[in-house]
């Protein structure tokens, strides 16, 4: 579940930046604490790098105010 969250918070960022669909190329996930059912999970994240075709992008996931997983992908921009 926390790998589709970071999965969707770093499309959408890279969807917004490249300004149409992309596509997960790579997704790489470090988990750091346990998150405990009924947390606030809040996740922030930032684009790295752009490409042409492919958007590097980073992400952290925290939980009552404690880091909890990080997380980095890569995103291909489809259709152009």
């Amino acid at each position: 579940m926390v790998a589709s969250l970071a999965d969707n918070a770093m499309g959408y960022q890279a969807a917004y930046v490249s300004g149409g669909a992309v596509a997960t190329v790579h997704l790489s996930v470090d988990y750091m604490a346990r998150v405990t059912q009924g947390s606030w999970l809040a996740v922030c994240s930032r684009i790295d790098r752009r490409g042409k075709k492919l958007l590097f992008a980073a992400c952290t996931g925290m939980a009552d105010q404690q880091p909890v997983f990080r997380a980095s992908a890569v995103f291909a921009a489809i259709g152009r």
